[in-house]
């Protein structure tokens, strides 16, 4: 199976149960239309304790079928948020969050191109809440 992956596609959604539920599904259209596409989610964990765990439960209870196993997902790191006295407005502080995943970002595609049998980077679908400086990415 893996020597029909011609081309990987790499999505960034904002984290968000509802941002990744809606990642899933149209990766599983795009990866059920053609057998040569793979499609990589880059997993953002929304700020907070227990947040993140809803994510990966929902990951974990997809079926384990043959399109779900041409969709691979990369959990980010996060960095320590700030303490709680520097706290800036919602809006500038959920910027900062996002464009403090970059380096990640930049880490898994690194990583993933470098892996031997991956498939040609055919290009990246971003969520709209995380296209601030994504041109940076």
């Amino acid at each position: 199976m893996a020597s029909l992956v011609a081309a990987e596609l790499v999505f960034i959604p904002c984290p968000g149960l509802g941002h990744i539920r809606s990642t899933v599904e149209i990766a599983k259209v795009l990866v059920n239309r053609d057998q040569r596409l793979s499609v990589t989610i880059l997993v953002i964990q929304p700020p907070g304790p227990s947040s993140g765990s809803v994510i990966t439960a929902y990951i974990e209870s997809l079926p384990k079928n043959t399109s779900i196993n041409r969709i691979s997902f990369v959990p980010l790191p996060q960095d320590e948020p700030p303490p709680m006295g520097d706290q800036k407005p919602s809006m500038t502080s959920f910027v900062d969050f996002i464009k403090s995943h970059r380096k990640y970002v930049k880490s898994a595609v690194a990583d993933l191109l470098s892996q031997a049998g991956s498939g040609r980077l055919a290009g990246f679908v971003v969520d709209m809440f995380c296209t601030c400086r994504s041109t940076e990415w």
